[in-house]
């Protein structure tokens, strides 16, 4: 079914965090963005989200604003891979959007395609994909281990992402330990992802280590910035690595680090819900699992995630990364 965009109304939201965090270079208090309405030549609508996030993107939201406003009216085929359709390149998060807006028309156009696309379940819209839960470490986590244990398990997490090398090695392995040995203590089965972001060095990581029962921490998520680094650490305490940084790369390459056992992947730094659809496929191929993980999209941005994540499920169920609408002020 091919669809022509006229217009596309844009709503610009502006949301504080709870926790400012860092992104690569640049530190987040606040998520910007703006809200689609798409309307085709058919009368047909569809919703989206335009949000660039700052320190991963390299476009800017007003460049990629202008760029979005250019491309239309486009006349393309939602259930086939936007990139191969762009008169000229656009950027990954201007790619995600129209290609977003195209399937939300296509949801609610041919349903049964949109079925057939992400492998869903006849209920899967009443099923919400396992997601794991995000934690964000402050100085007061230490006290709070039990409690967000127990919210955790009484949501029905089974995976804790944990993101360390933001405080100092001490406070985060005291922390680490204590999450663990609480969870072996209240015999539940969580597991726990550690993302470092590439921002520790084989020091650092070893210190934070020490004293850890490894056999919970299902894998790191790229803490060094050099992949010989995680080989190396790799064979020497047998840890498992997922990769999300330099996923590109690698498939560049065609060269993954040994104990890999993972792929991140960010649909909307992708560029493309359907190359993300490829990607899935193509590493439960190569015996990878693969996590849908978000880039603190607001809400009406989570609903294509939970497609693909529902997708995902489909060749092995893992729980995905969405859980970061609870970092957003006026979500509370």
């Amino acid at each position: 079914m091919k669809i022509t965009i006229q217009t596309i109304t844009c709503s610009k939201f502006e949301y504080n965090l709870k926790t400012p965090f860092k992104v690569g270079a640049s530190q987040l208090g606040q998520r910007q963005g703006y809200h689609l309405q798409a309307l085709t030549d058919q009368g047909l609508t569809g919703k989206g989200e335009l949000s660039p996030l700052p320190g991963l993107h390299q476009e800017s939201l007003e460049e990629a604003k202008t760029q979005l406003e250019r491309a239309l009216p486009l006349t393309f085929d939602p259930s086939l891979p936007i990139t191969n359709q762009l008169p000229v390149n656009c950027f990954p998060s201007v790619q995600y959007a129209l290609e977003e807006c195209g399937i939300n028309i296509l949801q609610q156009k041919e349903p049964s395609q949109l079925t057939e696309l992400f492998h869903l379940t006849p209920n899967y819209q009443q099923r919400s994909p396992a997601i794991n839960a995000l934690l964000i470490p402050a100085e007061d986590s230490y006290q709070q281990v039990k409690r967000l244990l127990r919210k955790w398990i009484s949501s029905g997490i089974t995976s804790v992402k944990i993101k360390v090398g933001r405080m100092s090695v001490g406070v985060e392995r005291e922390l680490l330990i204590k999450l663990i040995s609480t969870a072996r203590d209240l015999n539940t089965k969580l597991t726990f992802r550690l993302d470092g972001n590439q921002q520790m060095s084989c020091e650092l990581l070893v210190a934070l280590l020490h004293g850890l029962d490894l056999d919970l921490v299902e894998y790191l998520e790229e803490p060094l910035p050099d992949h010989n680094d995680h080989e190396s650490l790799h064979h020497r305490l047998g840890l498992k690595w997922a990769i999300d940084e330099s996923l590109a790369n690698c498939l560049s390459n065609n060269t993954f680090p040994i104990g890999c056992t993972t792929w991140i992947l960010k649909p909307r730094l992708i560029g493309s819900i359907h190359r993300t659809r490829q990607l899935i496929t193509n590493a439960n191929q190569r015996g990878y699992q693969t996590v849908i993980s978000s880039c603190f999209e607001s809400e009406v941005g989570m609903e294509s995630l939970k497609l693909l994540a529902h997708l995902q499920n489909h060749y092995r169920p893992v729980a995905a990364g969405l859980d970061t609408l609870k970092e957003f002020r006026h979500l509370e």
